[in-house]
Protein backbone atom coordinates (compact mmCIF):
# COMPACT_ATOMS: atom_id res chain seq x y z
CA UNK A 1 0.00 0.00 0.00
CA UNK A 2 1.39 3.43 -0.87
CA UNK A 3 -0.19 5.04 2.20
CA UNK A 4 -0.22 4.25 5.90
CA UNK A 5 -3.62 5.11 7.31
CA UNK A 6 -4.60 8.51 5.97
CA UNK A 7 -1.08 9.96 5.60
CA UNK A 8 0.89 10.55 2.40
CA UNK A 9 4.18 11.29 4.15
CA UNK A 10 6.65 11.89 5.46
CA UNK A 11 8.42 12.37 2.11
CA UNK A 12 12.08 11.40 1.90
CA UNK A 13 14.29 13.95 0.10
CA UNK A 14 16.49 12.26 -2.50
CA UNK A 15 19.76 13.61 -3.90
CA UNK A 16 19.24 16.01 -6.82
CA UNK A 17 19.49 14.68 -10.34
CA UNK A 18 22.93 15.78 -11.53
CA UNK A 19 23.61 15.08 -15.18
CA UNK A 20 25.27 16.87 -18.08
CA UNK A 21 22.72 17.44 -20.82
CA UNK A 22 23.46 15.51 -24.00
CA UNK A 23 22.83 16.90 -27.44
CA UNK A 24 20.15 15.43 -29.66
CA UNK A 25 20.71 14.62 -33.30
CA UNK A 26 18.10 15.74 -35.81
CA UNK A 27 16.80 14.52 -39.15
CA UNK A 28 14.96 16.91 -41.46
CA UNK A 29 13.86 14.42 -44.08
CA UNK A 30 10.18 14.11 -44.90
CA UNK A 31 9.17 17.28 -43.10
CA UNK A 32 5.40 17.17 -42.48
CA UNK A 33 3.27 19.85 -44.07
CA UNK A 34 0.05 21.57 -43.02
CA UNK A 35 -0.25 20.00 -39.55
CA UNK A 36 -0.37 21.80 -36.23
CA UNK A 37 -1.17 18.97 -33.78
CA UNK A 38 -1.40 15.20 -33.45
CA UNK A 39 -3.24 12.76 -31.21
CA UNK A 40 -1.70 9.26 -31.10
CA UNK A 41 -3.75 6.15 -30.49
CA UNK A 42 -2.97 2.46 -30.18
CA UNK A 43 -0.43 0.85 -32.54
CA UNK A 44 0.97 4.28 -33.42
CA UNK A 45 -2.13 5.39 -35.36
CA UNK A 46 -2.31 9.18 -35.57
CA UNK A 47 -4.98 11.82 -35.97
CA UNK A 48 -3.16 14.80 -37.47
CA UNK A 49 -4.97 18.13 -37.12
CA UNK A 50 -4.39 20.19 -40.24
CA UNK A 51 -3.58 23.90 -40.24
CA UNK A 52 -6.49 24.79 -42.50
CA UNK A 53 -9.51 22.56 -41.90
CA UNK A 54 -10.08 18.92 -41.09
CA UNK A 55 -7.70 16.16 -40.05
CA UNK A 56 -5.80 13.22 -41.48
CA UNK A 57 -5.93 9.71 -40.03
CA UNK A 58 -2.66 7.82 -40.49
CA UNK A 59 -2.63 4.05 -39.93
CA UNK A 60 0.67 2.32 -40.67
CA UNK A 61 1.58 2.30 -44.36
CA UNK A 62 -2.02 2.43 -45.51
CA UNK A 63 -3.41 5.36 -47.43
CA UNK A 64 -4.08 8.38 -45.15
CA UNK A 65 -7.77 9.12 -44.62
CA UNK A 66 -9.07 12.70 -44.77
CA UNK A 67 -11.69 13.58 -42.12
CA UNK A 68 -13.95 16.57 -41.38
CA UNK A 69 -12.54 18.60 -44.28
CA UNK A 70 -15.19 21.33 -43.86
CA UNK A 71 -14.54 21.89 -40.15
CA UNK A 72 -11.78 23.50 -38.06
CA UNK A 73 -10.54 21.30 -35.24
CA UNK A 74 -9.50 22.83 -31.92
CA UNK A 75 -8.24 19.72 -30.14
CA UNK A 76 -8.31 15.92 -30.01
CA UNK A 77 -8.36 13.76 -26.89
CA UNK A 78 -7.34 10.07 -26.95
CA UNK A 79 -9.06 7.49 -24.75
CA UNK A 80 -6.87 5.67 -22.19
CA UNK A 81 -6.98 2.43 -24.21
CA UNK A 82 -5.99 4.28 -27.40
CA UNK A 83 -8.95 2.97 -29.41
CA UNK A 84 -10.95 6.19 -29.71
CA UNK A 85 -10.39 9.93 -29.91
CA UNK A 86 -12.78 12.79 -29.21
CA UNK A 87 -12.33 15.69 -31.64
CA UNK A 88 -13.54 19.13 -30.64
CA UNK A 89 -14.33 21.73 -33.32
CA UNK A 90 -14.26 25.51 -33.39
CA UNK A 91 -18.05 25.76 -33.10
CA UNK A 92 -17.99 23.68 -29.90
CA UNK A 93 -19.29 20.46 -31.44
CA UNK A 94 -17.66 17.08 -30.73
CA UNK A 95 -17.15 13.97 -32.83
CA UNK A 96 -15.83 10.50 -31.99
CA UNK A 97 -13.22 8.65 -34.06
CA UNK A 98 -12.46 4.92 -33.91
CA UNK A 99 -8.79 4.66 -34.91
CA UNK A 100 -8.81 1.12 -36.30
CA UNK A 101 -11.78 1.56 -38.65
CA UNK A 102 -11.74 5.31 -39.33
CA UNK A 103 -15.43 5.42 -38.40
CA UNK A 104 -16.66 8.76 -37.00
CA UNK A 105 -19.79 9.61 -35.04
CA UNK A 106 -21.18 13.01 -34.09
CA UNK A 107 -22.00 13.67 -30.45
CA UNK A 108 -25.23 15.56 -29.82
CA UNK A 109 -23.90 17.46 -26.79
CA UNK A 110 -21.38 20.29 -26.64
CA UNK A 111 -18.92 21.13 -23.89
CA UNK A 112 -15.46 20.11 -22.68
CA UNK A 113 -14.60 16.42 -23.27
CA UNK A 114 -12.77 14.19 -20.76
CA UNK A 115 -12.12 10.44 -20.82
CA UNK A 116 -13.08 8.54 -17.66
CA UNK A 117 -11.71 5.06 -18.29
CA UNK A 118 -13.47 4.02 -21.52
CA UNK A 119 -16.33 6.54 -21.31
CA UNK A 120 -16.34 10.07 -22.72
CA UNK A 121 -17.70 12.58 -20.21
CA UNK A 122 -18.69 16.03 -21.48
CA UNK A 123 -18.84 18.98 -19.10
CA UNK A 124 -21.42 21.60 -20.07
CA UNK A 125 -21.69 24.13 -17.28
CA UNK A 126 -22.90 22.15 -14.27
CA UNK A 127 -24.08 19.24 -16.43
CA UNK A 128 -22.05 16.06 -16.91
CA UNK A 129 -22.97 13.80 -19.81
CA UNK A 130 -21.55 10.30 -20.33
CA UNK A 131 -21.14 9.17 -23.96
CA UNK A 132 -20.48 5.59 -25.06
CA UNK A 133 -17.77 5.83 -27.79
CA UNK A 134 -19.06 2.72 -29.56
CA UNK A 135 -22.41 4.23 -30.55
CA UNK A 136 -22.37 7.83 -29.18
CA UNK A 137 -25.31 7.02 -26.87
CA UNK A 138 -25.53 9.68 -24.14
CA UNK A 139 -26.89 9.74 -20.59
CA UNK A 140 -26.93 12.32 -17.81
CA UNK A 141 -24.66 11.94 -14.79
CA UNK A 142 -24.87 13.73 -11.46
CA UNK A 143 -24.55 17.51 -11.83
CA UNK A 144 -21.67 19.42 -10.25
CA UNK A 145 -20.68 23.08 -10.53
CA UNK A 146 -17.05 24.13 -10.31
CA UNK A 147 -13.68 23.62 -11.97
CA UNK A 148 -12.01 20.50 -13.34
CA UNK A 149 -9.69 18.86 -10.76
CA UNK A 150 -8.59 15.72 -12.59
CA UNK A 151 -9.60 12.25 -13.70
CA UNK A 152 -8.68 9.46 -11.30
CA UNK A 153 -9.92 6.26 -9.79
CA UNK A 154 -12.62 5.86 -12.43
CA UNK A 155 -14.16 9.27 -11.75
CA UNK A 156 -14.17 12.87 -12.95
CA UNK A 157 -13.28 15.23 -10.09
CA UNK A 158 -14.84 18.69 -9.80
CA UNK A 159 -13.75 21.34 -7.27
CA UNK A 160 -16.74 23.27 -5.92
CA UNK A 161 -16.20 26.92 -4.91
CA UNK A 162 -17.58 28.32 -1.65
CA UNK A 163 -21.17 29.61 -1.85
CA UNK A 164 -21.87 33.27 -2.44
CA UNK A 165 -21.50 35.74 -5.32
CA UNK A 166 -18.16 37.11 -4.08
CA UNK A 167 -16.46 33.74 -3.51
CA UNK A 168 -13.03 33.12 -5.03
CA UNK A 169 -13.61 30.61 -7.87
CA UNK A 170 -10.07 29.23 -7.50
CA UNK A 171 -10.75 28.14 -3.91
CA UNK A 172 -12.54 24.84 -3.23
CA UNK A 173 -14.92 24.23 -0.35
CA UNK A 174 -15.62 20.67 -1.54
CA UNK A 175 -14.61 18.23 -4.22
CA UNK A 176 -16.98 15.90 -6.08
CA UNK A 177 -16.12 12.58 -7.71
CA UNK A 178 -18.47 11.67 -10.57
CA UNK A 179 -18.15 8.11 -11.86
CA UNK A 180 -19.10 7.03 -15.36
CA UNK A 181 -21.63 4.57 -13.90
CA UNK A 182 -23.66 7.49 -12.53
CA UNK A 183 -22.58 7.36 -8.89
CA UNK A 184 -21.02 10.34 -7.16
CA UNK A 185 -19.30 11.24 -3.89
CA UNK A 186 -18.74 14.65 -2.30
CA UNK A 187 -15.91 15.48 0.12
CA UNK A 188 -16.24 18.73 2.10
CA UNK A 189 -13.16 20.61 3.35
CA UNK A 190 -13.73 21.61 6.96
CA UNK A 191 -10.49 23.46 7.75
CA UNK A 192 -8.37 25.66 5.46
CA UNK A 193 -9.63 25.63 1.87
CA UNK A 194 -7.20 24.69 -0.96
CA UNK A 195 -6.73 26.64 -4.18
CA UNK A 196 -6.75 24.84 -7.54
CA UNK A 197 -7.00 21.30 -6.09
CA UNK A 198 -5.84 18.40 -8.29
CA UNK A 199 -6.36 14.65 -7.92
CA UNK A 200 -3.96 11.85 -8.89
CA UNK A 201 -4.65 9.26 -11.61
CA UNK A 202 -5.80 6.62 -9.10
CA UNK A 203 -8.03 9.00 -7.15
CA UNK A 204 -5.99 8.51 -3.96
CA UNK A 205 -4.02 11.76 -3.64
CA UNK A 206 -5.44 15.28 -3.45
CA UNK A 207 -3.11 18.29 -3.66
CA UNK A 208 -3.81 22.02 -3.45
CA UNK A 209 -2.12 25.39 -3.00
CA UNK A 210 -2.24 27.40 0.23
CA UNK A 211 -1.00 30.97 0.49
CA UNK A 212 1.73 31.68 3.01
CA UNK A 213 2.56 35.37 2.89
CA UNK A 214 3.65 36.09 -0.68
CA UNK A 215 4.32 32.44 -1.47
CA UNK A 216 2.22 29.43 -2.43
CA UNK A 217 2.60 26.24 -0.42
CA UNK A 218 1.80 22.87 -2.03
CA UNK A 219 0.10 20.49 0.40
CA UNK A 220 -1.37 17.06 -0.21
CA UNK A 221 -3.52 14.48 1.55
CA UNK A 222 -5.43 11.38 0.64
CA UNK A 223 -8.88 11.82 -0.85
CA UNK A 224 -10.18 9.54 1.91
CA UNK A 225 -9.46 12.18 4.53
CA UNK A 226 -6.70 13.17 6.93
CA UNK A 227 -4.88 16.47 7.12
CA UNK A 228 -3.01 18.29 4.38
CA UNK A 229 0.75 17.78 4.61
CA UNK A 230 3.44 20.10 3.30
CA UNK A 231 5.15 19.02 0.07
CA UNK A 232 6.81 22.16 -1.35
CA UNK A 233 7.06 25.87 -0.57
CA UNK A 234 7.41 28.76 -3.05
CA UNK A 235 5.51 26.88 -5.73
CA UNK A 236 5.17 28.48 -9.18
CA UNK A 237 2.00 27.32 -10.93
CA UNK A 238 0.19 24.18 -9.89
CA UNK A 239 1.28 20.54 -9.72
CA UNK A 240 1.26 18.31 -12.81
CA UNK A 241 0.23 14.73 -12.03
CA UNK A 242 1.34 11.76 -14.11
CA UNK A 243 -1.63 10.21 -15.95
CA UNK A 244 -0.73 6.65 -14.91
CA UNK A 245 1.39 6.75 -11.73
CA UNK A 246 1.35 8.27 -8.24
CA UNK A 247 3.84 10.99 -9.18
CA UNK A 248 3.77 14.72 -9.83
CA UNK A 249 6.16 17.47 -10.84
CA UNK A 250 6.07 21.03 -9.58
CA UNK A 251 8.13 24.18 -10.19
CA UNK A 252 9.64 25.87 -7.13
CA UNK A 253 11.33 29.27 -6.85
CA UNK A 254 10.84 32.96 -7.55
CA UNK A 255 7.85 33.41 -9.90
CA UNK A 256 9.47 36.54 -11.36
CA UNK A 257 12.78 34.83 -12.15
CA UNK A 258 13.64 33.37 -15.54
CA UNK A 259 14.24 29.89 -14.13
CA UNK A 260 12.77 27.74 -11.36
CA UNK A 261 13.66 24.36 -9.88
CA UNK A 262 11.66 21.37 -11.12
CA UNK A 263 10.88 18.81 -8.42
CA UNK A 264 9.55 15.26 -8.80
CA UNK A 265 7.31 13.94 -6.01
CA UNK A 266 6.79 10.16 -5.88
CA UNK A 267 3.98 9.15 -3.53
CA UNK A 268 4.58 5.44 -4.13
CA UNK A 269 8.05 5.42 -2.56
CA UNK A 270 7.43 8.63 -0.55
CA UNK A 271 10.27 10.65 -2.02
CA UNK A 272 10.93 14.10 -3.46
CA UNK A 273 13.84 14.98 -5.75
CA UNK A 274 15.07 18.02 -7.62
CA UNK A 275 15.38 17.25 -11.33
CA UNK A 276 17.02 20.52 -12.40
CA UNK A 277 16.47 24.20 -13.18
CA UNK A 278 14.21 25.06 -16.08
CA UNK A 279 12.98 28.16 -17.88
CA UNK A 280 10.07 26.25 -19.43
CA UNK A 281 6.43 27.07 -18.84
CA UNK A 282 5.05 23.56 -19.40
CA UNK A 283 5.93 20.02 -18.36
CA UNK A 284 4.34 16.67 -19.17
CA UNK A 285 4.92 13.02 -18.23
CA UNK A 286 5.39 10.34 -20.86
CA UNK A 287 3.50 7.03 -20.38
CA UNK A 288 4.80 5.10 -17.38
CA UNK A 289 5.93 8.34 -15.67
CA UNK A 290 9.60 7.42 -16.21
CA UNK A 291 10.29 10.52 -18.34
CA UNK A 292 9.37 14.18 -17.88
CA UNK A 293 9.38 16.55 -20.87
CA UNK A 294 9.83 20.30 -20.33
CA UNK A 295 8.96 22.66 -23.19
CA UNK A 296 7.77 26.16 -24.18
CA UNK A 297 10.03 29.05 -23.32
CA UNK A 298 13.38 27.32 -23.81
CA UNK A 299 15.08 24.47 -25.64
CA UNK A 300 13.27 21.17 -25.02
CA UNK A 301 14.48 18.90 -22.21
CA UNK A 302 13.77 15.27 -21.31
CA UNK A 303 14.45 14.18 -17.72
CA UNK A 304 14.84 10.46 -17.01
CA UNK A 305 15.10 10.19 -13.18
CA UNK A 306 15.53 6.39 -13.13
CA UNK A 307 18.68 6.51 -15.24
CA UNK A 308 19.91 10.00 -14.43
CA UNK A 309 19.80 11.10 -18.07
CA UNK A 310 19.14 14.70 -19.12
CA UNK A 311 18.56 15.19 -22.84
CA UNK A 312 18.14 18.23 -25.09
CA UNK A 313 15.92 18.17 -28.15
CA UNK A 314 15.69 20.74 -30.91
CA UNK A 315 17.76 23.83 -31.55
CA UNK A 316 18.26 26.69 -29.11
CA UNK A 317 15.98 28.87 -31.21
CA UNK A 318 13.09 26.36 -31.35
CA UNK A 319 9.86 27.48 -29.68
CA UNK A 320 8.07 24.27 -28.69
CA UNK A 321 4.32 24.76 -28.32
CA UNK A 322 2.91 21.29 -27.61
CA UNK A 323 3.92 17.71 -26.76
CA UNK A 324 1.79 14.67 -27.62
CA UNK A 325 2.79 11.39 -25.92
CA UNK A 326 2.59 8.19 -27.97
CA UNK A 327 0.03 5.79 -26.53
CA UNK A 328 1.53 2.97 -24.48
CA UNK A 329 5.22 3.86 -24.80
CA UNK A 330 7.88 6.13 -23.35
CA UNK A 331 10.15 5.48 -26.33
CA UNK A 332 9.20 8.73 -28.05
CA UNK A 333 6.66 11.50 -28.50
CA UNK A 334 5.51 14.14 -30.98
CA UNK A 335 6.23 17.83 -30.51
CA UNK A 336 5.06 21.02 -32.22
CA UNK A 337 7.34 23.99 -32.77
CA UNK A 338 6.72 27.37 -34.35
CA UNK A 339 7.39 27.17 -38.07
CA UNK A 340 8.45 29.78 -40.58
CA UNK A 341 4.87 30.49 -41.72
CA UNK A 342 1.46 30.35 -40.13
CA UNK A 343 1.57 26.55 -39.82
CA UNK A 344 3.81 25.02 -37.12
CA UNK A 345 6.24 22.16 -37.67
CA UNK A 346 5.30 18.83 -36.11
CA UNK A 347 8.15 16.40 -35.48
CA UNK A 348 8.63 12.99 -33.93
CA UNK A 349 11.16 12.73 -31.12
CA UNK A 350 12.41 9.20 -30.54
CA UNK A 351 14.28 7.82 -27.59
CA UNK A 352 16.79 5.39 -29.07
CA UNK A 353 15.81 2.05 -27.51
CA UNK A 354 12.21 1.24 -28.20
CA UNK A 355 11.84 -0.05 -24.66
CA UNK A 356 8.22 0.72 -23.78
CA UNK A 357 8.90 0.75 -20.05
CA UNK A 358 11.09 3.80 -20.51
CA UNK A 359 13.67 2.42 -18.10
CA UNK A 360 16.54 2.28 -20.61
CA UNK A 361 16.67 5.58 -22.45
CA UNK A 362 20.10 5.13 -24.00
CA UNK A 363 22.54 7.96 -24.42
CA UNK A 364 20.79 10.42 -26.71
CA UNK A 365 17.51 11.56 -28.18
CA UNK A 366 16.95 11.43 -31.93
CA UNK A 367 14.58 13.93 -33.47
CA UNK A 368 13.06 12.56 -36.64
CA UNK A 369 10.39 14.14 -38.74
CA UNK A 370 7.77 11.63 -39.89
CA UNK A 371 8.58 9.80 -43.16
CA UNK A 372 7.55 11.44 -46.42
CA UNK A 373 4.82 8.90 -47.11
CA UNK A 374 3.04 9.74 -43.87
CA UNK A 375 1.04 12.94 -43.30
CA UNK A 376 1.71 15.52 -40.59
CA UNK A 377 2.31 14.67 -36.97
CA UNK A 378 2.79 16.31 -33.64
Amino acid sequence: EPFVGERIGPLRREAPLVSEAREASSSRRGRPKNARATAVGTDGMRLDIRCDKGATLVRGRGKPLSLWSAHTLVSAHVAPDGRFAAAQFQDGSIALLEFSTGRTRNVEHRGVPYWVDGTLVIRDGCRNIAVDPRDAAARELAPACGTFAGVGGGALWIAEPPPGPNADPTVASAIVAIAADGSSERVVFTAELPQDPQVSHDGNVLCGLFQRGQQDLLQCRTTRGGRFERVALAVVGGPVFAPDAARLVVRVGDPHATEQDLHLVDFQDRSIRKLGRIAHRRVVFLPGATHVVAYEGDRGLVFAPLTGELLHFGDKTDDWRAVAPIHGTAAGFYATRQGAGNCPDVVRIDLPTGDTSGRDVGRSVVIEDPPAEGPPTQ
